[in-house]
């Protein structure tokens, strides 16, 4: 019984660590994922998302799944639900002008590729769709400074400002990357020394044995 009983505990605290994990996910290691996937140039999804939902919560700076944009004003919720909730409130109040989710996809212009609200919502769907939405304005234009200005406005001041404002996420995310491989590289060279130290010292052990 006490057995079935830490079994049942375990399975709800893993559950509820599942569920915290999915609240509190970051689009840009999502977007970084989809944008191997389907083939867009490295960090460039992450570094949109990065843009369009960066926030900074509980000490952490991340690019918030949760997130809506109302008539301008941008609002970031807990939890998907929370989210959900204020969209759907927003919809029946004839409120159409909504930048939804990890990429702040416009209701108007694009809630009629998705099935539900709830796949517009969804980080997946969402991020996947601005990733092949960013690829069609690439091979329009044959430009990734235009499909990123394209993503955002058709009106040139506004471009400019995003452009510039994407590029220096991306410069930011790139040497992020950078820095992470050093740090990998020099954890790896130091288990590495650490294991030619361990054989030298095993040997000069084993000398007058083998003497």
């Amino acid at each position: 019984m006490k057995l079935k009983l830490i079994l049942f505990i375990f399975a709800i605290s893993s559950f509820c660590f599942s569920l915290k994990a999915k609240e509190n996910l970051d689009c840009r290691k999502l977007a970084g994922s989809i944008e191997k996937k389907i083939k867009l140039p490295n960090k460039l999804l992450s570094s949109i998302s990065l843009t369009e939902t960066g926030y900074s919560k509980n000490g952490t700076f991340a690019a918030w799944p949760w997130t809506l944009n109302v008539n301008g004003k941008s609002k970031y919720f807990d939890t998907k639900k929370e989210m959900a909730r204020y969209l759907n409130k927003k919809l029946s109040e004839d409120i159409r002008n909504i930048d939804i989710g990890c990429m702040q996809i416009n209701y108007i212009y694009h809630s009629k590729n998705f099935r539900n609200i709830e796949d517009m919502i969804d980080p997946h769907l969402n991020v996947e769709y601005a990733g092949k939405f960013l690829i069609k304005l690439f091979n329009k234009y044959k430009s990734w400074n235009k499909a990123i200005s394209y993503y955002h406005s058709s009106d040139p001041k506004r471009m400019r400002k995003y452009l510039e404002k994407v590029k220096r996420n991306w410069d930011s995310e790139r040497q992020r990357r950078e820095f992470n491989n050093q740090k990998e590289l020099s954890k790896i060279n130091n288990l590495n020394q650490k294991r030619i130290l361990f054989f030298r010292q095993k040997l000069e052990d084993e000398k007058p044995f083998l003497m």
